[in-house]
């Protein structure tokens, strides 16, 4: 019994594999995701393809070839003092200077650059040189742009200078000494003011323990500028010239006969002190890089290096000349000069004892006017002067170089 049994079950299974054998391979469950009707049911519908497997090494990286390679960044530390082609940040990649252009090797293309950011760049001078050129690049201008043919710029450091690799992060104009009508006042290396001369009404005596970026003499008061743009005056004060306005700011001050004048960190000119010929009255809604307190009328600078005087103008030293751009402009007693951006030295006004008449063809860094003569730097640093020179005022030490000049 219990073998026919046995024999039932193997059959029963061997019956149950065949029918298992017959039955036809079962279609897959659709997608759970509706197919989307397409429209207009006439169009194909356009295949999907099928995604290409992301590999799992990972990828050797491509190198950029040298071409294609982005300029190299000037290595620090900055700023520079000597630069090759390019375009360059005053101030973060250069040093303000006269800088010359050595291994000249044709036509030379510079520009000082007013403006320098993402939006692009504005022009303050340009020019092309056939020959060596040298060029003052002021710390207010925004850049400077130099073609491969000017070859490698070197800053002309002072005589027995050492060029400084520091940031020039002061927002102020740093002048180290100036002359005023019978006192002169200046800065020793730690910024500590020294002034000597005429001081009846105490412009010669400064404030102890104060150290200072920047020192402008005027006729009998003296005023200077702290790092931080703060100001201070001393001397003098019966028209208000020795007052400034409080709780300002400052990136320049220049000291006239019996006024003064300042230029903000935004660039909006203040003036106070005697304004009797609208000397301390400067002109509403301009800006500037730098400005100069005379006799009696002041003048600015633009940062595009235009300029504008105001002031007592009888002998037209309130005139400027007409279409010219500037490096730098001095004020004096009844006469102004200037600098053009090549260095050549230009003036106007009274004409009295050659004042008006610098030397033809000299090229100058930087230009002073005192009450009835004018000083400036030559290349090298050597001083030369003109006009009234009565009390030898006109006649600089011979084989000296200086670093600055300033008069009144």
């Amino acid at each position: 019994m219990l073998r026919l049994a046995a024999f039932v079950l193997v059959v029963a299974a061997l019956s149950a594999f065949a029918a298992c054998r017959s039955q036809p391979t079962p279609t897959p469950a659709p997608s759970a995701t509706p197919t989307p009707t397409l429209a207009p049911t006439s169009v194909a519908p356009v295949p999907t393809p099928t995604p290409t497997p992301i590999a799992t090494a990972s990828p050797t990286p491509t190198s950029i070839p040298a071409a294609s390679a982005p300029a190299p960044t000037p290595s620090p530390p900055f700023p520079w003092t000597s630069f090759g082609p390019g375009t360059w940040r005053v101030g973060e990649q250069i040093v303000p200077g006269v800088y010359e252009a050595a291994d000249f090797s044709g036509e030379c293309r510079w520009a000082r650059l007013g403006r320098l950011d993402d939006s692009g760049e504005v022009v303050i001078f340009e020019e092309t040189a056939a020959a060596p050129a040298a060029v003052a690049v002021l710390a207010t201008d925004a850049g400077f742009r130099a073609s491969e043919g000017c070859g490698r710029w070197t800053l002309r450091p002072a005589p027995g200078a050492t060029p400084t690799l520091s940031p020039y992060s002061a927002p102020v104009e740093r002048i180290a000494m100036s002359a005023g009508g019978l006192h002169a006042c200046a800065l020793r290396s730690d910024g500590a003011p020294v002034c000597w001369g005429d001081d009846e009404s105490d412009q010669a005596s400064p404030p102890q323990g104060q150290t200072f970026a920047s020192v402008a003499a005027g006729g009998s008061h003296t005023c200077a500028l702290r790092s931080d743009g703060s100001l201070a005056c001393w001397g003098d004060d019966s028209s208000g010239q020795a007052s400034p306005p409080e709780g300002e700011r400052f990136a320049a001050v220049s000291a006239g006969l019996g006024h003064s004048c300042a230029i903000r960190l935004d660039g909006v000119p203040v003036c106070w002190g005697d304004d009797h010929f609208g000397q301390a009255s400067p002109p509403e809604g301009e800006r500037f890089a730098s400005v100069s307190a005379g006799g009696e009328h002041s003048c600015a600078l633009r940062p595009d290096g235009s300029a504008v005087c105001w002031g007592r103008d009888m002998w037209g030293q309130a005139s400027l000349p007409e279409s010219e751009r500037f490096a730098s402009i001095a004020a004096g007693g009844s006469h102004s000069c200037a600098l053009r951006p090549d260095g050549s030295p230009v003036c106007w006004g009274d004409d009295e004892s050659g004042r008006t008449a610098p030397p033809e063809g000299a090229r100058f860094s930087a230009v002073s006017s005192g009450g009835a003569f004018s000083c400036a730097l030559g290349l090298d640093g050597a001083a030369t002067c003109w006009g009234w020179n009565e009390h030898q005022q006109a006649s600089p030490p011979q084989g000296e170089r200086f670093a600055a000049a300033g008069s009144r």
